[in-house]
């Protein structure tokens, strides 16, 4: 446990010395940056429920890219996955009357359902037909965001929606709203859902015979094939069950935290997911600790961008410096894996 954590302190360290020497030279203040940024992910009561609001979603998205990897693949589709996700939700929290009791389990099993819907052609072909899985699901992310944009203005608008903000569903039911923690925040109780998955994920992977078998066939297709695993079956759930999760991340932002599908919601929160992933080392459990982690520097750079004379782009640039050296290792080991064995896993490449 010690080396563990001297190996994530090391590069943490190492990138805000990097990134504090990048703003000086830019003629900041290294120390005023590092101080706002602290303040604006943990300051006030305000910020730091805000930054557990963006961690609810990141935990999702990342354990839905992590679940996948488990099993050799590489689910890149979860921007599109959290749309269809958002949307089913939004759908069901619109237009079905229910108690509360109903409605929102109801709602939630509806972005389950349309997330994994969303990922069933890009695991169909990975699985039967070898089409590679980070090309089918880069493309679903596109169809994901404009399809989902399309039905809202198709279904609910005749004409003068002229922003994405202005395309929307109407408010779900208040039967069907997920309830915050401290009403004039965003925070949901969605974020206990969040670590919950999270924390379930983790003990079917390591303490169920289905999850055995997903860890030998990310292991090696050939030895899980051997020892009996039926490889094609557990991959194809694998991917339904990351499809599922991401669209479970777009369904808590619906219920929890927006209380209806806007277009453009997601500020790139599939992608996210892949950077939580890496510096959660894909264990379900690292999840957690790698979402809160990139949701501090999200909500912290917030106020670095507003309170300061640094650039917004070199905000940027030192939030993903900081990225980069905390999740090279994992970045390398991951490189290195599918170099070693990416022939091996379902279907081929």
């Amino acid at each position: 446990m010690g080396v563990e954590i001297l190996g994530l302190a090391i590069p943490v360290l190492a990138a805000l010395l990097l990134g504090g020497s990048l703003v000086e030279g830019l003629g900041g203040d290294a120390r005023e940056v590092l101080s706002y940024l602290w303040w604006g992910a943990f300051g006030t009561t305000g910020n730091l429920l805000t930054t557990l609001r963006w961690a609810t979603p990141l935990i999702l998205s990342g354990l839905a890219v992590s679940v996948a990897y488990r099993a050799g693949l590489l689910n890149m589709g979860g921007e599109g996955q959290i749309y269809a996700g958002a949307f089913c939700a939004a759908l069901v929290g619109v237009h079905v009357s229910a108690p509360a009791s109903v409605h929102v389990p109801l709602a939630l099993l509806a972005s389950l359902l349309g997330g994994a819907a969303f990922a069933l052609v890009p695991a169909l072909l990975r699985v039967y037909l070898r089409v590679n899985e980070i090309v089918t699901t880069l493309m679903f992310n596109y169809m994901g965001v404009l399809l989902t944009e399309f039905l809202v203005l198709a279904t609910y608008f005749s004409g003068g929606a002229t922003t994405a903000v202005e395309i929307a569903t109407p408010r779900i039911a208040e039967t069907a709203a997920i309830a915050r923690v401290v009403p004039r925040y965003p925070l949901s109780w969605g974020i206990v859902g969040s670590v919950l998955v999270a924390v379930l994920v983790f003990a079917v992977l390591r303490r169920t015979v289905w999850g055995y078998e997903v860890e030998a066939v990310g292991a090696s297709e050939p030895f899980a094939e051997y020892a009996g695993v039926r490889v094609r079956r557990v991959a194809l759930a694998v991917f339904l069950l990351s499809g599922a999760i991401a669209g479970l991340a777009g369904g808590l932002e619906v219920l929890g935290t927006n209380r209806r599908f806007v277009s453009r919601f997601s500020t790139g929160l599939g992608f996210d997911g892949i950077l939580v992933a890496l510096l959660g080392r894909t264990d379900p459990l690292g999840m957690i600790a790698a979402g809160l982690f990139l949701a501090v520097l999200k909500n912290g750079f917030f106020a670095v961008e507003r309170l300061t004379d640094v650039d917004r782009n070199v905000a940027i640039v030192l939030q993903a410096v900081i990225l980069l050296f905390v999740s090279s290792r994992a970045l390398i080991d991951l490189v290195r894996r599918f170099r070693r064995g990416g022939d091996r896993h379902v279907g081929g490449a």
